[in-house]
């Protein structure tokens, strides 16, 4: 079965100082039963760590998101019928990870059926009671520098639904309410937004808010363009924030009938990119270069 297998990068930052680090929380699920690691987040969706290997500075496995609603049917040369399963049985979702600790890198088989970065957040937060565990993207070097150095005069996003002006902190907000009664009027299924500091070299956009946003952005579900307009000295440069993540795509020829095996096959990719982008992950995030 050929399936076309997306990785990308993150970093994880947990809630505060006193909350355990990512290969912690990873291990406490670990030492639980099957059962137990099971936890139901937002939306009905019901999230586990399938498996767990400590690999030296590495802690790889799956997740698995178990899905026992909303069952697609069977299809067959007559026609549809209910697909049945066994017992207290669900499909099963999975995406692969690669955590690296010295770095505090993740690298996440993107399955947007599975564990999205916004339900590992939530994962791992209410694993240990806590606040979300924010996965921030991590960017291209050229473009990571750009967006530490330089200043954010605009930014563009597209959502391809009016629910995902959730991704937004206050989806109360009258404008945004507006927004999502007129695209649902006219029947929209893209919105852009567009924010400015104007033509003024003397205006900015509050710079730290203006990040944090583009940040949330970037790992958001549903985005489907956001590019910002970065200054620097004089120029002022575009920057493609989703292309510009540190990622990496492959078609895999990935058995249906042996879970181990296509679990195997993913863990190699995953491996093989992270030690293809090590020397570059290490000289950004590495201990003496560590942003936190």
């Amino acid at each position: 079965m050929d399936a076309n297998v997306s990785l990308r990068f993150f970093r994880i930052q947990k809630p505060d100082a006193q909350s355990p680090a990512p290969d912690i929380v990873l291990k406490n699920l670990f030492n639980r039963e099957l059962k137990d690691r099971e936890i139901a987040l937002d939306e009905g969706v019901l999230l586990r760590l399938e498996r767990y290997e400590p690999e030296a500075t590495y802690r790889v496995g799956e997740f698995c998101r178990i899905q026992k609603t909303n069952i697609p049917p069977s299809a067959g040369p007559d026609g549809l019928i209910p697909t049945k399963l066994e017992g207290d049985r669900g499909l099963g979702h999975l995406a692969a990870f690669r955590y690296h600790v010295p770095t505090n890198v993740f690298l996440l088989q993107i399955n947007m059926q599975c564990a999205t970065p916004k339900r590992i957040s939530a994962y791992f937060g209410q694993a240990e009671q806590r606040p979300l565990y924010v996965l921030k993207p991590v960017f291209r070097r050229d473009a990571l520098l750009r967006m530490q150095k330089g200043e954010v005069r605009s930014f563009t996003v597209a959502f391809a639904e009016p629910e995902n002006l959730a991704a937004f902190d206050d989806p109360r907000l009258s404008v945004l309410k507006g927004t999502k009664q007129a695209a649902r009027l006219f029947h929209a299924h893209e919105i852009e937004i567009t924010i400015s500091a104007g033509s003024s070299r003397k205006r900015h956009l509050t710079q730290m808010e203006s990040k944090r946003i583009l940040s949330k952005l970037s790992r958001t579900k549903g985005v489907s363009t956001l590019m910002a307009n970065v200054k620097e000295g004089n120029k002022t440069i575009p920057l493609d924030l989703l292309e510009d993540q540190l990622k990496h795509s492959e078609v895999l020829d990935l058995p249906s009938d042996n879970p181990l095996r296509n679990y195997e096959m993913r863990k190699t990719l995953l491996t093989n990119t992270f030690n293809a982008n090590l020397a570059e992950l290490t000289a950004l995030f590495g201990p003496k270069n560590d942003a936190g």
